[in-house]
């Protein structure tokens, strides 16, 4: 914390220390807007609703016409669940604010909260209609989420790329859009908003990312490669465009390349799991047998429960024709996972091999 915040904090704590006195004096004084407004924060920072209640209260007494004021009465009583209340506040800002975002997206989620999404919508649409046009992106974004939220996402995707359209500097929609086009699979939908970003923002590394995984998703593996090193071109601290261009390489067959790409992210990801595996996949696929163990150990080392590792652990033993250490991998991940009928069958053909047919 800088000498400035710590200032302010101190300054805030006797601020609040002064307001409480008069209270218990039954002489309270007369704030400024702000003032009251930075009591307000302090009791929400530290869940005191009640005693935050009570300051906005007091402040509208001042300050009646404030739709600021009106607006944080709305948050507390959402978080009471008094939806109904709420509204009515909102309603009153909005009078007093009509070309506010925050009322109208505040409204949006008191309806979503009442599981009522198409209201909700007509009230980021109502909001459209009244907003500046640097803010329709963002609105586009609170309407995806409306989307999402009951898994309409075909239209969240829609709004996400509205969003786009407008701003192709966004970064929330971006790091949006890549969840919703797994969903939908609408991979060519999401080449061509991401080729119209990269003509706006050459140098934007998340939607050359997104390109790549578009591309993958349509098994263009050699067109997703050079998107994932444009992402590294561009930002080379980026662990997603090594991993990815890894399991790419691994697919085609190009081991060297797949190693040298899986082990560069594994020393920049914070998801050593997730790689090690890979690594392993790649070694274990060029018959190297003891890279392959070494990398599911590490895997299984990060994650005792990875059943999948445990798996492939065993079918490392298996190959070496190491039975017992085979055995006790199979049974790991089974008692992991049991609802997986190739461990079972796996299992039974190690007793079957060594001769133990009773337990096979």
């Amino acid at each position: 914390m800088s000498n400035y915040d710590e200032n302010f904090e101190q300054e805030l704590k006797v601020l609040v220390q002064e307001y409480e006195e008069s209270l218990e004096n039954n002489a309270p004084k007369f704030h400024d807007e702000e003032t009251y407004e930075q009591i307000i924060e302090y009791y929400e920072d530290r869940n005191e609703l009640i005693k935050a209640n009570k300051v906005i209260d007091q402040a509208l007494q001042h300050y009646a016409y404030s739709s600021e004021l009106m607006i944080r009465k709305s948050n507390l009583l959402i978080l009471e669940k008094k939806y109904s209340e709420a509204l009515i506040w909102i309603e009153k800002a909005r009078s007093f604010d009509p070309q506010n975002m925050s009322i109208y997206i505040l409204r949006s989620d008191i309806y979503l909260d009442e599981g009522k999404p198409k209201q909700a919508i007509q009230s980021l649409e109502q909001a459209m209609k009244v907003a500046d046009v640097k803010d329709i992106p963002d609105l586009f974004l609170e309407i995806a989420e409306v989307y999402e939220s009951t898994d309409q996402y075909d239209k969240a995707l829609d709004a996400v790329v509205d969003c786009l359209k407008m701003n192709a500097f966004n970064g929330e929609a971006l790091h949006k859009i890549w969840f919703i086009v797994e969903i939908t699979k609408q991979f060519d939908k999401s080449i061509e908003i991401h080729e119209r970003v990269i003509e706006q923002d050459p140098y934007s590394y998340l939607a050359w990312y997104n390109l790549g995984q578009s591309l993958e998703g349509l098994h263009y593996y050699k067109k997703a490669i050079e998107s994932y090193e444009y992402v590294i071109a561009i930002n080379d601290k980026f662990d997603l465009a090594y991993k990815d261009c890894g399991e790419l390489y691994r697919k085609l067959g190009d081991f060297d390349n797949a190693i040298e790409y899986l082990k560069k992210a594994l020393r920049l990801s914070m998801h050593l799991d997730d790689i090690s595996l890979s690594l392993a996949k790649v070694y274990q696929e060029m018959n190297d047998m003891k890279m392959a163990v070494f990398y599911f150990k590490k895997v299984v080392g990060y994650d005792r429960m990875h059943d999948e590792a445990w798996f492939e652990l065993g079918n490392c033993y298996r190959d070496s024709c190491q039975w017992s250490k085979a055995e006790a991998a199979y049974k790991q991940a089974i008692e992991i996972n049991n609802k997986l009928p190739e461990y079972a069958l796996r299992l039974s053909d190690v007793y079957y091999l060594t001769g133990n047919t009773d337990q096979a």
